[in-house]
């Protein structure tokens, strides 16, 4: 269930890429980052993933990967500029990569 979430997630900034760059008056090349931020955490953090489930154990870890995630896409959500849009991926993707 959760690798799950990083699908939506991935097709939402692909697809609204253009949408976001114009809503936030930034160019796209600014707004760009939010793809690299997401990718990123993602190759960060899945080999992570495998470690903290044998330290924390699996139900520990995906919780609080679940809250993360949420607490990332409400960020990113509120977010009003490209940078904050860029950072506030970041969250988001570690937690769904987990």
């Amino acid at each position: 269930m959760g690798a799950v979430l990083s699908i939506p997630d991935a097709t939402i900034v692909s697809a609204g890429i253009g949408t976001i760059a114009h809503d936030l008056g930034s160019p796209l090349t600014a707004v760009q980052w939010v793809s690299s931020a997401y990718l990123l955490a993602a190759s960060l953090t899945i080999p992570l993933s495998g470690w903290l489930t044998d330290r924390f154990g699996g139900k520990a870890v995906w919780l609080r990967a679940v809250a993360l995630f949420t607490a990332g896409t409400l960020l990113w959500g509120f977010a009003r500029s490209a940078p904050a849009r860029s950072s506030s991926s970041a969250p988001s993707t570690a937690s769904a990569a987990i």
